[in-house]
């Protein structure tokens, strides 16, 4: 009977493998690894997130919690793909769409936001700036934040 192990069929791979360095296994986040976890006597969390995506988290994490708010992560862009031979394309959103969009419950109509999240000392792109005008010429709040005391300053939290 046959030993199932590759390194037993294949010698030359064993050596290959125990010649190979090491690297240490991949660390998921959640334990604080790309946000600060300490917080301040004001409850206010030590550190900056450092990318967009960790700011867009902590945005909708805070949003989360507020129970006057609805809100939801936005994406645009497209995908390609083909069945049975034939190639096919779906876009979705809109260019310079906001990261996060949303409303805020009210009486006696709900108020929409739009939030274009960016990392502290970016700005936002010609598409996204003019999508943020035209949404608070129609009455929105709209804004690019860099933070969520940025969002608690625009919703007047």
């Amino acid at each position: 009977m046959a030993d199932p192990t590759p390194s037993a069929r294949a010698p030359h791979l064993r050596d290959a493998a125990a010649a190979a360095p090491r690297r240490p296994p991949a660390r998921r986040s959640g334990g604080g690894g790309a946000i600060a976890t300490r917080r301040k006597a004001s409850g206010a969390v030590l550190g900056a997130p450092r990318r967009e995506a960790d700011i867009q988290r902590a945005i909708l994490e805070y949003l989360g919690r507020c129970p006057e708010v609805f809100a939801v992560r936005q994406n645009t862009g497209a995908m390609f793909g083909e069945h049975k031979g034939k190639r096919w394309a779906v876009r979705f959103g809109v260019p310079g769409q906001a990261d996060i969009a949303g409303y805020l419950r009210g009486d006696p109509w709900p108020r929409p936001f739009y939030f274009e999240v960016k990392r502290p000392g970016a700005r936002p792109t010609p598409a996204q700036a003019s999508f943020l005008l035209a949404r608070a010429a129609d009455g929105c709040l709209a804004a690019t934040v860099w933070s969520v005391d940025d969002v608690r300053v625009v919703l007047g939290r």
